[in-house]
C-alpha cells in the first residue's frame, strides 16, 4: 500500500486535529505513514487468524471423510474375501479343499513322504483300503504310504478326476499305476478335509478292476 504525502496529510489531521491545518510538518507524514503501515498489518494479521479459523473448520469435516472412506474400503475388501473363498494350497493352511487333494496327488507322485504326511492330521482315519481295511493315525498311515510309494511307477502314479466338494467332504475318482505298469482305478473316492488337512479318508466298496 503506497501512500501519498496528502493522503498521509489527510490521516494525520485526521488522527490529531489541531487548530492551524495549514501547518504540516513533513515528519509528521512519516508517522502518518507509519499509522498506515500498522493498521495495513494489523489488517493482514486479521485476515490471516481468519482463514485458520476457517481450516480448522473445515479440518474435522475432512476427517470424517477420510474415516468413512476407509471403512469402505476395509468392508469391501472383507466382502471380496468372503467371496472369493479359501485359495492357499499349503498343507495345514486354510484352503480350498479341492485343493488339498490336488495338492497331496503331486506330492505323492512327487515320492516326498514327509510332504505327503504333512496332509494327515493325528486323529486321522482311513477306512474300507482294500489291503488294510482300517487305518488310523499317523504311524500307520506312513506305513501305508511308503509301501504304496514303494510299489507305484515313478512317473505319475496316482492322477485324479471328477473332483467335487460338498461342504468339507471332497469327492474324486482314482487311478494308480504299479511298477509293472497295471492299472487300478479307485471311484467314489472320499474325503472329510478341514484346513488343509485330510481327517478321514473312505475308500470306495468293490474291486479296483478298471473297466
Amino acid at each position: 500500500m503506497v501512500i501519498t504525502e496528502q493522503q498521509a496529510k489527510v490521516l494525520f489531521t485526521d488522527a490529531n486535529p489541531i487548530p492551524n491545518t495549514n501547518v504540516f510538518d513533513p515528519i509528521d507524514v512519516d508517522a502518518a505513514k507509519y499509522l498506515a503501515t500498522l493498521e495495513q498489518r494489523s489488517s493482514e494479521m486479521t485476515q490471516v487468524e481468519t482463514d485458520k479459523k476457517i481450516q480448522r473448520e473445515k479440518t474435522p469435516v475432512r476427517s470424517l471423510w477420510l474415516v468413512t472412506a476407509a471403512l469402505i474400503i476395509l468392508a469391501g475388501v472383507a466382502l471380496a474375501w468372503l467371496n472369493s473363498g479359501q485359495t492357499t494350497t499349503v498343507a495345514g493352511q486354510p484352503n480350498d479343499h479341492a485343493a488339498t487333494i490336488e495338492a497331496y496327488t503331486a506330492a505323492y507322485n512327487a515320492g516326498d513322504i514327509d510332504e505327503v504326511m504333512a496332509f494327515f492330521s493325528e486323529e486321522f482315519v482311513m477306512t474300507d483300503h482294500p489291503f488294510n481295511e482300517s487305518v488310523t493315525g499317523l504311524v500307520e498311515m506312513r506305513g501305508v504310504m511308503l509301501r504304496d510309494i514303494a510299489s507305484a511307477t515313478p512317473e505319475n502314479a496316482y492322477t485324479i478326476s471328477n473332483v467335487e466338494v460338498s461342504g468339507n467332504t471332497v469327492t474324486w475318482d482314482g487311478l494308480w499305476v504299479n511298477k509293472q505298469g497295471q492299472e487300478y482305478c479307485q471311484f467314489g473316492q472320499s474325503a472329510v478335509v478341514e484346513d488343509g488337512t485330510i481327517l478321514l479318508w473312505t475308500w470306495p466298496a468293490g474291486d479296483l478292476d478298471c473297466p
